[in-house]
Formats: C-alpha cells, sequence, structure tokens
C-alpha cells in the first residue's frame, strides 16, 4: 500500500465508492508485525529483471565492496568486487597510471564511485550477465550520467530507481522495502561466511565468488516451494525459460489472491478517512514517534496507491462525523 501527497494544497475531487464497497469495515489499525507478510505482494519481473545494491565488508581490515546482482525470477546470483583504483591513463611501457589522493598521497581507493560501480558491471557484462531491466535504490553511482552514457543505454538497459514516497516539501525517499530479494542475499552472504567460520574481515574475491557458486547451485526454497520439489536451484531456473515463465505465472496468481484478499478483508480505505502516516526511522536519529503527528485525509486512491491531504496545515476540514483511523502499517 502506498501514499502520496496531493500538491499546491489542491484536493482532487472525491470518487464515489462503489456500492459494493460502501459496506466493508475498516479496521481502526493494521498490526503490520502480524500482517506484513499475509498481505505483501510477492517480487516478479518480466524476464531479464534483475535487482542490484551495493555490499560493504572488510578485508585484512580493509574495507571492500561488491556490487550484488539478483535475478527477481530466477534468484540467479551475480557479484563482483566494485573496490579498485581509479586509472587515468598509461605511461610510454603500458603500465597503469593511477588517481593519486591529495588528502594521502596514496593511490586512491574508490569503493562505490561511478567509475568503480561501472567497472564492476562491465566485468559481469563480460562473464554472460545479460540484464533488460535493473532496479535498485538511488545510489549516485546508478543514476549518473555516465552509467546511462557507458553501461545502460550501450546494453538497451532501463534502470528503475525505487521511490515509494514523497514528503510535504515534494523530496523524494527512496526506501529498500521493494528490493527485499537482493538485501536478503545480502543477508544470506553474510551468514554464510559466519557460519563457516571465517572472521569478520574475511571478505575475499576469492570466498565471494564460492559463495555465488554454492548460492546459484544450492536448492533455493522459494523455488522449491513453487515447483514442490526439494531439487530447485536458480541455475536450473536460469537456464530454462519454460521453468521462469512457470514461476511468473505461479507469482502472479498468488499476488491476485492477495489483492482479492485485502478487498474482503477491509484493506480499502474509503476516500475521507482521517489515517495517520508511518513516521519511518532514520540512520542515526532516535524516533520519537511510530506515526506522524498531523492527521492526513484521503482523497482518493488508484491500485492501493492513496492520495492524502494535510488538513492542519491547509486548513481542510474533513466531515467531522468520519473519526480518526490509523494507516495500516502504522504498528
Amino acid at each position: 500500500m502506498q501514499f502520496v501527497f496531493s500538491k499546491n494544497n489542491k484536493v482532487p475531487e472525491e470518487t464515489p465508492i462503489p456500492k459494493t464497497l460502501s459496506k466493508i469495515k475498516v479496521p481502526d489499525s493494521f498490526p503490520l508485525k502480524f500482517n506484513k507478510k499475509k498481505y505483501s505482494l510477492h517480487h516478479v519481473g518480466f524476464p531479464g529483471t534483475w535487482q542490484i545494491d551495493i555490499m560493504f565488508g572488510q578485508n585484512n581490515g580493509k574495507q571492500i565492496a561488491f556490487l550484488v546482482a539478483i535475478e527477481v525470477n530466477t534468484r540467479y546470483l551475480f557479484m563482483e568486487k566494485t573496490t579498485t583504483y581509479r586509472v587515468i591513463g598509461f605511461d610510454e611501457n603500458g603500465n597503469e597510471i593511477r588517481k593519486i589522493d591529495k588528502r594521502t598521497g596514496t593511490w586512491k581507493i574508490e569503493h562505490k564511485s561511478t567509475y568503480a560501480v561501472a567497472q564492476a558491471m562491465s566485468f559481469c557484462l563480460d562473464r554472460g550477465w545479460n540484464p533488460s531491466t535493473l532496479i535498485g535504490d538511488a545510489e549516485k553511482a546508478f543514476v549518473s550520467d555516465e552509467m546511462y552514457l557507458n553501461i545502460y543505454n550501450p546494453h538497451n538497459i532501463t534502470f528503475k530507481p525505487v521511490f515509494l514516497f514523497t514528503d510535504e516539501k515534494g523530496n523524494l525517499h527512496s526506501s529498500h522495502t521493494s528490493l527485499a530479494i537482493v538485501d536478503r542475499v545480502i543477508r544470506s552472504c553474510r551468514r554464510w561466511f559466519t557460519d563457516r567460520g571465517y572472521e569478520a574481515d574475511a571478505f575475499t574475491t576469492e570466498l565471494i565468488n564460492e559463495f555465488v557458486k554454492y548460492y546459484n547451485k544450492r536448492p533455493h526454497s522459494t523455488l522449491c516451494k513453487i515447483f514442490k520439489s526439494k531439487e530447485i536451484t536458480p541455475q536450473m531456473v536460469h537456464d530454462n525459460m519454460e521453468m521462469e515463465m512457470y514461476v511468473m505465472q505461479h507469482i502472479l496468481g498468488e499476488n491476485r489472491k492477495i489483492r482479492s484478499s485485502q478487498w474482503t478483508r477491509g484493506m480499502y480505505i474509503p476516500n475521507g478517512t482521517l489515517v495517520k502516516l508511518y513516521n519511518p526511522p532514520v540512520p542515526l536519529l532516535k524516533r520519537t514517534r511510530v506515526t506522524k503527528i498531523d492527521p492526513y485525509r484521503v482523497v482518493s486512491s488508484n491500485n492501493y496507491i492513496y492520495t492524502v491531504h494535510n488538513r492542519k496545515r491547509t486548513g481542510c476540514c474533513p466531515d467531522g462525523n468520519i473519526r480518526h483511523r490509523e494507516l495500516p502499517g502504522s504498528r
């Protein structure tokens, strides 16, 4: 469920509530902890859709970073080191000329710059990575002009940054809720290192490559559940288009059931309802309230995307008979 803010303090005209929905009871609150998994839609995309992110670790006391790319439908994994020196040219003998860090006087090491990420993606493309769509957060390297010029456009790749909501000032905020698949594989990678007794600073390219092979050739719980088999691996589905199409059809069917249950169980919020917005935590800052102070009014909705209006700041006062109800996910 997603909420956006109405612009220019103008409240859109309310659309009448369908008669079949007018009698649906809207819950006063929505216990997120117990219902999030039940009502969350499963991730699915067109063939060639991948989620990407950057994972940081330690190698002999020094920071190291890796590009993580996982295919949405097949769960097939690519990982490539992004930590590198910036090469600015070559001398007369063909040796690299590396950029110098003015602050330290040593070679400049880059982890998530456009240069570093583009180089990692280029290595993956040379090894057979063939994405058509990439989904990632608003990392500067992912959305830079250089990335479009050197990687996306030449390889016909569409990049879709994850923007879930805007604040009252129109600023875009990204969230990893829509990057659950790549977030999960990063956690699996860290747990794989821990379970095998490796030190916290043992993130080497060799071990990462070993994990990738292990992950791609090991039965995946989601795929095994879909095919009702204990032997389905990401490698198998990645190499078989018919299997991938079956996964897509299955997930789309499950999402239809979830949407249906949302309507029948009172997930629909009628226009005019007063709601409280979830107050997401901000890194390094203490959150004092789970919900935002100001009440908001639902003024329109489209496919579970609700447009809300700040009645306190704009002076828009809804019908006094409408009682306050909390936004699903606010508790």
